[in-house]
């Protein structure tokens, strides 16, 4: 199955080409899809696939519900609007919080912006 959005697939890929660069900042990313009910097998993503496509096999891809906690203490509107939530973060800390980040040049920026704070 492909990836749920435009946007989702370049902030993935935008975190994987920041792996390479902070390697020695030892900087991690995660991309969490939120799924109704991820544990009855029927998952409209394949996690191997978004790997491929986004040519990266060291982001971390994760599937949570909409009813985990996580989602709540992060504040993670999961309104029909929002079509993404990035957040930066180091120590534990949220740094910076992007709604609805767009697959574009401006977008990409921004999140490279982002990361390169807490990662220098």
């Amino acid at each position: 199955c492909c990836m749920t959005s435009t946007r989702t697939r370049h902030a993935a890929a935008t975190l994987a080409s920041a792996m390479d660069s902070y390697k020695v900042k030892e900087f991690k990313a995660m991309v969490i899809f939120v799924a109704e009910n991820p544990g009855d097998g029927k998952l409209p993503l394949n996690l191997k696939q978004i790997a491929k496509d986004i040519k990266s096999d060291k982001v971390a891809l994760s599937i949570v519900g909409r009813d985990d906690e996580a989602l709540g203490n992060y504040k993670i509107n999961l309104d029909p609007s929002v079509k993404n939530t990035v957040l930066v973060y180091k120590n534990w800390q949220i740094a910076d919080k992007m709604v609805n980040l767009a697959a574009d040049t401006k977008g990409k920026a921004a999140l490279n912006t982002a990361i390169s704070k807490i990662a220098n």
